[in-house]
Order: structure tokens, then C-alpha cells, then sequence
């Protein structure tokens, strides 16, 4: 028994290939919308994130401003995560409010709030 006819077929079936070649390209279009949306979803969210962040900053510090000034002692709820928000808004004005530059900040301030929270 001869080996020889078991030789593997060298020359692919054309419109096959054409056809699946056009599949992959459409998915991988497809692939990188979805890539790119997400992408702009998660800069979205990190940008309300740090908007938050820099209104409760601003909260915080008029608050303890006008605590000050009463002499009342700043209330508990207002100064949590406190200097985690600060290190944001500092690493925000650093970076010129480029949220996705100061992820770990960011998260680090998120990590406060949540466990605060519950």
C-alpha cells in the first residue's frame, strides 16, 4: 500500500477561503467597535467618577472650613476616604484630568468608598 495518495491537498479552496477571510475581517471590525465602545465607557465612567470626586473634595474642604469656623467637629460622613480623595484630586490636576493616567489612585479612592460604605 502506497503512501504517496495521503500527500495533504497543498491548494485551498477559493471561494472558501475568501469567503471566511471576509467573516474574520467583518468580526474583527466588529471586535474593535466593540473594543473602542468600551473603551469610551469606561473613560466615561472614570470621568463621572473624578467629577464626583472633585465636587466631594470641594465639599470636604468647605465643610471642614465652616466646621472650623463654628468650631464644630467635622462630621464623620463628609471626611471618609478623605486624604484617598485628595491623593485623586491631586493626581488629577497633575495630570491635567486625564482620569485612565490615575487608575490606581482612582481605584484606591473607589477600594475606600466602597468598604466605607458597608
Amino acid at each position: 500500500a502506497s503512501m504517496s495518495g495521503r500527500l495533504p491537498r497543498t491548494k485551498p479552496i477559493v471561494p472558501e477561503t475568501e469567503r471566511d477571510r471576509l467573516l474574520i475581517d467583518a468580526m474583527r471590525r466588529e471586535e474593535a467597535l466593540e473594543t473602542e465602545r468600551l473603551r469610551r465607557e469606561i473613560r466615561d465612567s472614570e470621568l463621572r467618577l473624578l467629577e464626583q470626586v472633585e465636587m466631594e473634595g470641594i465639599h470636604v474642604l468647605s465643610g471642614k472650613v465652616d466646621d472650623v469656623a463654628v468650631g464644630v467637629r467635622p462630621r464623620r460622613e463628609v471626611v471618609r476616604c478623605h486624604s484617598e480623595r485628595m491623593q485623586c484630586l491631586k493626581c488629577m490636576r497633575e495630570h491635567g484630568q486625564s482620569p485612565t493616567e490615575c487608575t490606581s489612585v482612582v481605584n484606591q479612592l473607589l477600594e475606600c468608598v466602597r468598604g466605607s460604605s458597608g
